[in-house]
Order: C-alpha cells, then structure tokens, then sequence
C-alpha cells in the first residue's frame, strides 16, 4: 500500500517505522530537507521509501496521508493541503492538540473544508517503544468505514481499536497533557507512586464526565503521560511548585502543550465544574500556589464526600 507521512520528527519515524514493517511504500515529507540526513532517517532507505520537501508532491503520493506534525504548525499545514484535492483521501491525524480559534477541533476544520475522511489516533505508547517495534495498541476515532484498510497497514504485533468518538479523541489528547502538569506537582512535593496513581484515578473519573466516550487508550494515554519524569508537561509541573521563575524559563524554551492550551480549554469547556482542570488553569495563570493542590484535589473532595 502506497503511504504518506507527514512529518519528519520522532513520532513520524515511529508511525513510518511500524508501517513500513508491513511492507508498506512510504512518502516521507518535511520542510526541511537535512531532516533526512539525521541518523534515524538516513538509515531507513530502500526501494519503498521516498522523500520529499514538496507537500503537494507529498499529498498526491497516495490516498493514505498521516498528518504527524507538532501542534503550532498544523493549522498552516491544514490550509495548504486542501488546496491539493485530497477530499477524497484519508487523513490519519496524530498531532495532539487543538486549533487557536473556532472551529478549535481538527476535525472540524476538515469537515468545514469538505474532507469528510479523517481519523485521529492515540495509544498508551511512547515513539521510542513504537519504532522498537514493541506490542501496543493504537485507536482510530473517525466516521469512515475503513477498519479493515487501517489495520492492512500495519503489522499483526500492533493492536487496532476503531471507534466513532473522534473529538472525544482529540479534546482527551489536550486534557491529559494538562492533568500530567498536576503529576509533576504532586510528584515534586510527595515524590509517591502510591499518590500518583490516586490522583491520576480521579484524572480519570473527571475526564469520563467531561467525555461522552472515554476509550480504553484514552485511559492509558492518560496513566502513561502522567507518570512519565521525562515527559514536558511532567516536568514543567514539578517546576512549578520547585522554582517558579524557572518554569517560565522552561516554558519559553520547551514546548509545553498542556499549559500552553489552557486558555483554549476555558473557551470550550466550562471548567468550574471540573475541580482538578480548574484548579491546575489557576496554578498555571499563577493565580494560585501549587502547594495547594494537593489539598484541594484530596482533601476538599473527601470534605465534600463527607457532607453527602
């Protein structure tokens, strides 16, 4: 099957890594041509795995384009691949995070530019276990009935979910980078497993009233980045409640997306009902101490649990 790879960074080599495991011919794509020379790519060449610096060239490779780009710049991405007739094709988006403005979710702005085959993607797994060819499983959120052609793609050791609920997908992919932040805190302060998968647990219990549909990957993505040290939203939490200054440095310096989408998620969700997301938008507007999480994800809810 011929296949297109938006996208030249770790996940993209991951995502290509597993689907040229099952012989598939790929179109790898970047904006930069010295991208394929770094070591990942430059040792991955064959007769069925072609580049480019040219996104049309790209797009009119195959009917099959994964969109593996980072957030900031999906929206330029998205405006220029319309303009090259792929209404008829599959886009496969990977990319976690949302649009700075209506319509907000991928999705939509792909409905609204009349692609109506889109499929967003997650999974409890890192792109460094992905290109070591490791067991996972991986769910596709879209509308299209193409179940059999995405599991084609891949090979038997990867695990393939479909299901309909794709904003659920996308908003959970956001909201899981935000609650990770509330792991570093509480890790920084306690330095306790035993309260991290406490606090992760009541991650998820907010997630299922925010979600119409909270999928098995959902939850796992969800446990996996937030309790992952090395992880951006990780750490930016535990410098938060370290070194205040420092973690302004941090976020000018690294891309932290689950802070750098919380004026996004207040426009969308109407977060006062959701303590733990309201509490860590506080935190991170600097509106409150960090050292107060902790008391008012525990201790205010066994208070309100109490006076039931």
């Amino acid at each position: 099957m011929k296949i297109t790879c938006i996208g030249s960074g770790v996940f993209s080599y991951a995502i290509a890594t597993l689907l040229k495991e099952k012989g598939n011919t790929l179109m790898i794509w970047s904006h930069k041509k010295e991208e394929f020379t770094k070591e990942n790519w430059a040792t991955f060449q064959n007769e069925h795995i072609f580049y480019t610096t040219d996104l049309k060239e790209a797009c009119s490779f195959s009917d099959e384009i994964f969109l593996l780009i980072s957030s900031p710049f999906m929206e330029d991405i998205l405006t220029k691949i319309k303009e090259f007739d792929i209404h008829k094709k599959t886009l496969y988006i990977g990319t976690k995070g949302l649009l700075s403005h209506e319509p907000y979710f991928y999705s939509s702005y792909c409905e609204k530019s009349d692609i109506s085959n889109v499929y967003s993607f997650c999974g409890p797994n890192l792109a460094k276990d992905l290109s070591m060819k490791t067991p996972v499983n991986i769910t596709f959120s879209g509308k299209s009935n193409k179940e059999v052609k995405i599991k084609e793609m891949f090979p038997d050791f990867i695990s393939i979910t479909i299901n309909p609920y794709i904003k659920d997908t996308e908003l959970a992919s956001v909201l899981k980078n935000i609650y990770a932040i509330g792991s570093g805190i509480l890790w920084e302060q306690f330095a306790s497993k035993s309260t991290m998968i406490s606090y992760l647990s009541l991650c998820y219990q907010e997630l299922s009233q925010i979600l119409s549909h909270v999928s098995i990957d959902i939850l796992g993505d969800l446990f996996l980045t937030g309790i992952m040290p090395e992880g951006r939203n990780f750490t930016y939490g535990r410098l938060l409640l370290k070194d205040k200054e420092e973690s302004k440095t941090y976020q000018k310096q690294t891309t932290v997306e689950g802070a750098n989408m919380i004026k996004l998620i207040s426009q969308i969700l109407e977060v006062e009902h959701y303590p733990i997301l309201q509490n860590l938008i506080h935190i991170i507007k600097n509106e409150k101490n960090p050292l107060t999480f902790y008391q008012e994800i525990f201790v205010k809810k066994n208070e309100s649990l109490r006076m039931q």
